[in-house]
């Protein structure tokens, strides 16, 4: 006999800490027909935090499949959750994938910090990191520290504006965190400046390298 069915894979997609109000990068899910006869698609939809683009026509025909890819826009700091749903003339209809994500209020810039070579027992010149809540109200830092196998080769400052104990860093505010790298041994090395807070997705990481000559 004919049979008609439409499969949606992966069943779920996770999403990587975002930015509010900013799009994460793509994740992709599969719409493949697994029966013998043709198949009339009537929706596909996302609810939640997310959007989503797909190269289906209004059928797929047997064994035919599609993609459709999914992004994640956080309005908000916080676990996300929402569904990418297709709607079908098939025995199954609908098919769905959850979908979940963290949204932060919290951004850094730069993201990241290479120190480059410095000889060992010596400061380098300091970097900034500058730490903003794109948020509209104020959220609680608890603590902002270096993290990671090599922390005693970079320092942060005493000078760093942000608050490196328990704090509060207002809506639309920025602090800065200044660092230096002062490697104790030989070789490439490597830590992260992490900050604990309440703004979504914490603890957040800045990751650091340098090279101790």
């Amino acid at each position: 006999g004919t049979t008609s069915a439409l499969t949606l894979t992966p069943a779920s997609l996770a999403y990587a800490t975002q930015l509010i109000n900013t799009n994460s990068p793509s994740q992709a899910a599969t719409l493949t027909n697994t029966g013998t006869v043709t198949v009339d698609i009537t929706s596909i939809s996302t609810t939640g935090p997310s959007s989503q683009t797909n190269n289906c026509a209004s059928t797929l025909t047997a064994n035919a499949s599609c993609t459709i890819n999914v992004v994640f826009t956080p309005t908000k700091a916080g676990t996300l959750t929402g569904a990418l749903t297709v709607v079908d003339n098939g025995p199954n209809s609908p098919q769905t994938v959850a979908l979940s994500g963290v949204g932060t209020v919290v951004s850094f810039s730069p993201t990241s910090l290479s120190f480059g070579n410095q000889t060992v027992k010596t400061s380098s010149p300091p970097q900034t990191i500058t730490m903003k809540n794109m948020g509209t109200s104020a959220i609680t830092v608890t603590k902002i520290s270096v993290t990671g196998s090599r922390v005693t080769s970079f320092i942060i400052q005493s000078n760093s504006t942000c608050p490196l104990g328990s704090g509060s860093l207002g809506a639309g505010a920025s602090c800065t965190i200044n660092v230096v790298f002062d490697p104790q041994l030989k070789g490439a090395l490597n830590a992260n400046v992490t900050a604990l807070d309440t703004g979504g997705g914490s603890p957040q990481n800045v990751a650091m390298s340098g090279t101790g000559d």
